[in-house]
């Protein structure tokens, strides 16, 4: 009888992960993005230099292919192997792929939770950029972001709130960034780390030109511009695209906000420094915005960061890193 009852359970195991990998391979093929989303032209974006399109466009098959390599896969092992053979300049932004398409294939299989595990296994030396990717799966879902990110116990998934914004404007830029508006249901600490998001993303839609970006910024309302600067100055240290007249014209456009850019450049710091990918045009974006190294300024984040682990928390966290910026870097741009 218990051979039996062990041949049975056996053979429904057997069906339970033949129906998942089926599963799997639907949401692999249904659930796929082209790359062609992420082409400059088909975004309307507007960038003027051929190396800044190579640079986002290459930015953007990263994610895709993190993307779409996680949302038809069932098997974390098999993505934490195919992610570990990537270069590791730009792994990055794949791994924040990979965290949307796990995201989002958690949410349309029944009973499967793999997010929790991929960001403390795969992805935990790229857990800022797993958590952003989260952010594009919630602006997809028929969820509220925060509702859902209360249940996690992480300081830092709250950077999904940011990847929520980034989402928006990149492929809502004319909504959002044109057209200034925002979400419904969010907090006004949600609202403040969505501008954050929808930031970041303004670096790509004005192609990393640090007058393009300061004039569309310039067109919010003033209560947005701090947090439009963070994200700015996170995009510029962490995806690159701009030298350092650049970077020169950037810090003097943001005039009174340069601890906003300066705590979005910490980020980008620490989130590579972690990844163990501090590549030379983050450590250019940390001396020319902040007269620090890389290492240094990643510091900054981690000193800063609180023990607690609410929206509040981490929004003070970011004010912590401002303020923590304003000494260290108060000789910046003089």
């Amino acid at each position: 009888m218990n051979e039996l009852l062990d041949l049975t359970a056996a053979a429904a195991g057997r069906s339970a992960s033949t129906a998942m990998r089926a599963w799997a391979w639907v949401l692999g093929r249904a659930g796929a993005i082209s790359t062609g989303e992420t082409e400059v032209a088909r975004r309307g974006f507007t960038v003027s230099r051929a190396t800044v399109v190579q640079r986002l466009e290459a930015i953007g098959r990263q994610f895709v292919y993190g993307y779409n390599l996680a949302v038809g896969s069932c098997q974390l092992q098999q993505l934490a192997a195919q992610l570990a053979q990537l270069p590791a300049d730009d792994a990055g932004f794949a791994y924040e792929g990979a965290g949307m398409g796990v995201a989002l294939a958690d949410w349309l299989t029944p009973g499967r939770r793999m997010f929790d595990a991929y960001t403390g296994g795969p992805a935990c030396h790229h857990e800022y950029m797993a958590w952003v990717g989260l952010g594009w799966a919630l602006a997809r879902l028929p969820v509220r972001p925060e509702r859902v990110l209360a249940r996690y116990r992480s300081l830092h998934c709250w950077l999904a709130l940011d990847g929520y914004g980034f989402h928006e404007g990149y492929f809502h830029w004319r909504q959002r960034i044109a057209g200034q508006s925002r979400p419904r249901g969010l907090s006004a600490d949600g609202q403040h780390v969505f501008d954050q998001g929808l930031g970041r993303s303004l670096w790509f839609v004005r192609g990393a030109d640090a007058d393009a970006v300061a004039v569309a910024l310039a067109a919010f309302d003033a209560s947005r511009h701090a947090d439009l600067w963070a994200g700015v100055g996170l995009a510029a240290a962490y995806a690159g695209g701009c030298e350092e007249a650049g970077l020169d014209a950037l810090l003097a456009h943001s005039g009174r906000h340069r601890p906003a850019l300066a705590q979005g450049v910490v980020f980008a710091a620490q989130a590579r420094i972690r990844a163990g990918n501090c590549v030379p045009h983050v450590e250019l974006a940390c001396r020319r915005l902040l007269a620090l190294d890389a290492t240094r300024a990643g510091a900054i984040a981690v000193a800063a960061q609180p023990s607690g682990l609410t929206l509040a928390d981490y929004q003070q966290w970011r004010f912590q890193i401002q303020r923590a910026c304003g000494k260290e870097g108060s000789h910046v741009g003089t």
